[in-house]
């Protein structure tokens, strides 16, 4: 999936285009397009960071969605590339960039 969807891709590109750009709040739960996302944001201890983001993998994995870290914040000592010839890392040219830091704790969905 890293290879046909990743950043850098044609189809990354294109789904890309579409963020911000569609009336329906709830975009993300609609399967649209060949390739669907999930981007992990670094938060708290090292301990909630390999969990969660192994969570993550495990949840992209049966769900069929390309993980993307957001590299923000430096993680390049703790984790390596795992796909070969493609990065799992979030382009800093990333169309919601911005928005990232406001989910927290705090958010109005967080549980």
């Amino acid at each position: 999936l890293h290879k046909r969807c990743g950043p850098g891709t044609d189809a990354y590109k294109k789904e890309t285009e579409k963020l911000g750009h569609d009336d329906d709040e709830n975009y993300a739960s609609r399967s649209v397009g060949e390739c669907r996302y999930i981007v992990w944001v670094a938060v708290y201890g090292l301990g909630n960071k390999i969990l969660t983001l192994a969570s993550l993998f495990l949840y992209a994995l049966l769900t069929e969605r390309i993980v993307l870290v957001d590299q923000r914040k430096d993680l390049s000592d703790l984790f390596c590339e795992p796909f070969p010839a493609t990065s799992w890392l979030l382009p800093l040219d990333f169309p919601l960039t911005d928005q990232l830091d406001s989910f927290n704790k705090e958010h109005e969905r967080c549980y």
